[in-house]
Parts: C-alpha cells; structure tokens; sequence
C-alpha cells in the first residue's frame, strides 16, 4: 500500500482502488508497469519485453522486481509451497473465462477494502456488479 512504491499513473489509479491493468507492461508505454519509475532501481527494475514472434510482442503481464514488495502467498518458511502452481491455474482459469465470455463491469467505480491487507487479502467494500455473454463459437477464437 506504499504509494512511494507503487504506479499509480499520476494518481489516476491509487493503490487502495482496483486497477485491472497495474502488472501490465506495454513497451511502448514508459509509464506502464507495477513500479513507479522514480524508485531507486535495486528495488524495483522495469522489466524488458520478453523476446517473441507474433501476439506475445506486445503488452504482457510480470512481477519482475517486486520480490519483497508484493507478497500474494508470503515469503520464507512460511511461503505458500503451491504457489507457482496456483499462480498458473488462476492465469489459466482466467483466461479460459475471458476466452469464453464477454465480461462488462457495471459499478463504476471499485473501492477496496484493506483490513487484511497484511494477510494478503483484499476484497471489494461492495458487491461488484458485472454482466457475462457466452460468445459465440466463431467469436471464442
């Protein structure tokens, strides 16, 4: 919640609010990433596009640089041993939803809440309100 740390975009996006595109990093965007771009680069390194043909050379998702910072399953021995592993299902299961449906959000705007935070969990003040369509079969790939 270090608002030292963290991209908040010039304040358009605070770290207490949800901001779906915060790991994403287009390389064409300087201003892009988790990472403010004034923090001391032994902390945080703005990672570089990773080497690839077709559709992955554009925008992509990484935590690199964040190891001490951002602390979803813990750290030490008491670090979640599943945690690659949980990382890769919820990538996956996410993007067999996203692939499968089109998801609009309807509350305009999500407030989080923060009381376990340190526990490294987050969840909305309020319901979240959004709408899903099966996409047809000729949309879905």
């Amino acid at each position: 919640m270090d608002e030292n740390f963290w991209n908040t975009m010039g304040g358009k996006y605070p770290v207490n609010s949800f901001w779906a595109e915060r790991f994403l990093i287009d390389p064409l965007d300087p201003s892009s990433g988790p990472g403010r771009d004034d923090v001391p680069s032994t902390v945080y390194q703005s990672p570089v596009a990773p080497k690839a043909e077709g559709p992955e050379k554009g925008v992509f998702f990484s935590v690199k640089g964040l190891e001490g910072a951002w602390i979803p399953y813990g750290r030490g021995h008491a670090a979640c041993p599943s945690r690659h592993l949980a990382k890769r299902l919820i990538l996956y299961t996410t993007g067999l939803l996203l692939a499968a449906f089109d998801i609009e959000i309807v509350t305009q705007q999500v407030v989080m809440d923060s009381p376990r935070f340190g526990l490294g969990v987050q969840r909305p003040k309020q319901p979240v309100k959004f709408r899903m369509k099966r996409k047809t079969s000729s949309s879905a790939h």
